[in-house]
This record gives C-alpha cells, structure tokens and sequence, in this order.
C-alpha cells in the first residue's frame, strides 16, 4: 500500500484478495510502473471513470438506464459506457 501511495495513487482499497489502487489518470502509469517494478503483476490495470457522487435510482429507471447501456455497449463505434447509477443487487436480477 505505501509503495503506490509513494507513487503517487490517491487511495488503496483491500478488494479480498487483491487491492484496488486509485489515482488520477496523469499519475497512472508512474503508479502502475513502481508496482511492477517490485515484481507485482496487476490482475488488471485500466483508466475508467468513477462517478464522485453514484445516484440512487428506482427499480423503473434503473431497468431504462441499464438498458440504454446494453445498447450502447453493443454498438460497434463505443469502446466504454459510465454511468453514475448506483446499480443494485435488484435491477441485476430483473
């Protein structure tokens, strides 16, 4: 943990087994390259975007939300697709 936080990562977080390292896009490969300068090979390592504040949505609206996700997902010209839903356990299983 100090060692990617000395890399510069804003945050670790114990993920079970693994450790979720956080950081600003512009520090990320000063941060993924200290780790595997100490021989630890990341699972995965990836820019994403995290919501600052995820939205609590109902059951209703976040069925349409994930739905427009899918589409977009499967469309050929997208590479990603962010929302700030917080999705849960129920709209999964719907």
């Amino acid at each position: 943990m100090a060692l990617a936080i000395d890399a510069g990562a804003d945050d670790v977080k114990s993920a079970g087994e693994n450790f979720e390292v956080l950081c600003e896009p512009t520090s990320f490969a000063a941060v993924k390259n200290a780790i595997t300068a100490k021989g630890i090979e990341p699972v995965q390592a990836e820019i994403v975007q995290i919501p600052k504040v995820p939205k609590e949505v109902d059951a209703e609206t976040g069925k349409k939300v994930l739905k427009l996700v899918e589409a977009l997902d499967d469309h050929d010209d997208v590479q990603n697709v962010y929302t700030d839903m917080q999705v849960t356990e129920a709209m999964l299983a719907e």
